[in-house]
């Protein structure tokens, strides 16, 4: 694994992370002068991108290790702060 991999890999968590933070300011302050179906959407793109910020670290964390984990009947948990969908619409 060259660095300049890990490196980019660590810009890319980081780029992310910045703008997941943004985001998550502006749903706290600016979100309410949109309409419903746009804020929704909005939830639900924090939700992704927390996501991926997950799946990112532990690709990092994984990487740092430098040696190869065994394979794992385990599942990777990653479904933390999700927004669900109603299936009655958008939430009121």
């Amino acid at each position: 694994m060259t660095d300049d991999f890990l490196t980019r890999l660590k810009i890319e968590r980081d780029e992310l992370l910045d703008r997941h933070n943004k985001l998550q300011a502006f749903l706290r302050e600016g979100v309410f002068r949109l309409p419903l179906n746009q804020q929704f959407m909005l939830k639900l793109q924090a939700g992704a991108m927390h996501q991926y910020l997950t799946i990112l670290n532990a690709r990092l964390d994984d990487l740092r290790t430098r040696e190869p984990a065994p394979p794992s009947d385990e599942p990777i948990v990653i479904e933390q702060n999700t927004f669900d969908i109603d299936r009655d619409g958008l939430p009121e």
